[in-house]
């Protein structure tokens, strides 16, 4: 099976309706989404009706937790609480039902997708953790390959059981694969507002769980 992973849309329309032709056109089965679907842009409906559309499974981002949990509200600064609240006024109340909703991970086989640290935070961030820290995180959960976003930033992470390396010049369309004895913590970057190397290229992640082999994908978010 095929899967096409993205995150941190940020009500970025525009910037979704680019990367779901792309992942399309790579005949994925499954579609996943790392959390932060809403904040910053100004599409919010528009963007839930595309994913719920696409039977893309979401997990929860800290955007979508500020919605509901003023604690995470007062979290966040004052442009993205500023943005977040026009959001709200513009979300229906069907679909602001479906956003509580959201699960804080999704396990399918031997993958697991969350927003921030597996097993199942939205807040925390893994570029934070040191690699003592990262050996827990993996000590937490039983799935081989992990997947989040949050931070914006593209990442592999690997653990064979004793160390750790932490890889963060990627290569864009270059085929990465699994070792078996190994472990994989994949930040896929982000749909809108890149972040690091690359700011005009969002990215997303195609991971094939026959050949293992995974790779992430850029596209124009200007173009």
């Amino acid at each position: 099976m095929t899967y096409g992973i993205i995150s941190d849309i940020h009500s970025d329309f525009d910037a979704l309706k680019k990367v779901m032709l792309s992942i399309k056109s790579k005949n994925v089965d499954r579609i996943f989404c790392c959390g932060d679907i809403v904040g910053y842009g100004n599409q919010p409906q528009e963007v839930i009706e595309l994913l719920r559309a696409n039977q893309v499974q979401c997990v929860i981002g800290n955007h979508e937790e500020a919605l509901f949990d003023d604690l995470a509200f007062a979290a966040m600064n004052i442009n993205a609480q500023t943005t977040l609240s026009n959001n709200f006024t513009l979300i229906s109340e069907n679909n602001m039902e479906y956003l509580e909703e959201l699960p804080s991970s999704i396990i399918d086989k031997n993958i697991r997708i969350v927003h921030g640290v597996p097993p199942d935070s939205f807040t925390d961030y893994i570029h934070y953790l040191t690699c003592g820290g990262l050996i827990d995180v993996f000590d937490s959960y039983t799935e081989q390959i992990a997947f989040c976003g949050h931070t914006h930033l593209k990442a592999i992470i690997k653990y064979n059981g004793c160390n750790i390396s932490y890889n963060k010049k990627i290569s864009f369309d270059t085929a990465y694969k699994l070792c078996d004895d190994s472990r994989y913590i994949i930040n896929v970057g982000s749909v809108s507002l890149p972040r690091g190397d690359n700011r005009d290229k969002a990215q997303f992640v195609v991971y094939d769980d026959i050949t293992q082999k995974y790779g992430f994908t850029p596209f124009s978010i200007y173009g």
